[in-house]
């Protein structure tokens, strides 16, 4: 079975497992920044209510249909992708990342760009908070 996540630029479908530990590495991440509120509460939930199959959301429905949730989301995906690529993610997840094949590393790490690219097509181009998580990649690089 698999879960999608719905974005403006169209539909990303991964395992129910790969949904799984972004809800979860989120909400770690989250936790770890003393991040409270409708995103954080939204993660809990999913993991805690949904069933396989249904781990995944829409990007533009509540709670990310405000601009500043969409923020908070797409750091969170950011810093998750990056914690991935920097071999920290079996750490922050029950994954065992560095023993999955490259080829599934690279899917992995691909569908997380595809997320967060979708999310920062939800912000208006001249928008504050599109300025705001521009500039916190510009820092993460």
């Amino acid at each position: 079975m698999s879960s999608v996540f719905t974005t403006p630029l169209g539909k990303i479908w991964v395992s129910n497992g790969q949904a799984e530990a972004i809800l979860d590495g989120c909400l770690k991440l989250a936790e770890r920044r003393g991040l409270s509120g409708p995103v954080v509460d939204f993660f809990r939930d999913q993991i805690v209510t949904s069933g396989m199959g249904c781990y995944g959301f829409n990007v533009e429905a509540p709670p990310f249909d405000e601009p500043t949730h969409r923020v908070v989301l797409a750091e969170l995906i950011a810093e998750l992708t990056d914690t991935a690529r920097s071999g920290g993610f079996r750490a922050l997840v029950d994954i065992p990342w560095d023993e999955l094949d490259l080829r599934i590393r690279l899917d992995w790490l691909s569908s997380l760009e595809e997320l967060h690219d979708g999310i920062r097509a939800c912000l208006p181009a001249e928008s504050a908070e599109l300025a705001v998580l521009e500039r916190r990649r510009e820092d993460r690089e």
